[in-house]
């Protein structure tokens, strides 16, 4: 699902359908994320992995923060590959 989402975001952003980044939002995505996609963009993938977390658990409130960092920890990774 990530690496859909990775895919779909690059051909947007490529194409040029998605707005540019200023100078110091960029630097501070590809330091972060050492990929090509901005904080934005890495936000949105965090915030669908996180939703897809608390689907699989049912549902179930009250573990929105761990479910965020398992989200944030996967994509991260996904997008370092």
């Amino acid at each position: 699902m990530i690496k859909k989402l990775a895919n779909k975001l690059s051909k947007r952003s490529s194409s040029g359908g998605m707005k540019k980044t200023t100078a110091k939002a960029s630097k501070t995505a590809s330091r972060s994320t050492s990929s090509k996609f901005s904080e934005q963009e890495v936000f949105s993938m965090i915030e669908k992995k996180a939703y897809e977390i608390f689907e699989k658990r049912g549902f179930t409130h009250g573990d929105d923060q761990h479910d965020w960092f398992m989200a944030e920890k996967a994509v991260r990774a996904s997008l370092k590959k």
